[in-house]
């Protein structure tokens, strides 16, 4: 299994971006994951697929105005400042 970084911009207004967000958010909860509350469109999430399938998967949550980035995280390539739980989950 590998971590991936996800993130993303979701290019709705009003409440069309609050049902986008939780359909997104629902799928981004079928895999293992972790956020910090405070990076609020980044999450990090856990698969056995590549990036390219696991960025194909949530990409079906999103129009064509929307953006997302998928990249596989590698012990010691990586560096920041977000919080102990997630660096916990993160490095396990």
């Amino acid at each position: 299994m590998s971590v991936f970084l996800v993130t993303w911009n979701l290019n709705k207004e009003g409440s069309a971006y609050n049902v986008a967000r939780q359909r997104l958010i629902d799928k981004l909860n079928e895999y293992p994951n972790v956020h910090d509350s405070r990076l609020d469109t980044v999450w990090f999430v856990e698969s056995g697929f590549a990036a390219s399938a696991v960025s194909a998967d949530i990409r079906t949550k999103l129009d064509d105005n929307d953006r997302l980035f998928v990249t596989q995280l590698h012990k010691g390539y990586h560096a920041g400042w977000i919080s102990k739980t997630v660096w916990n989950w993160i490095n396990a």
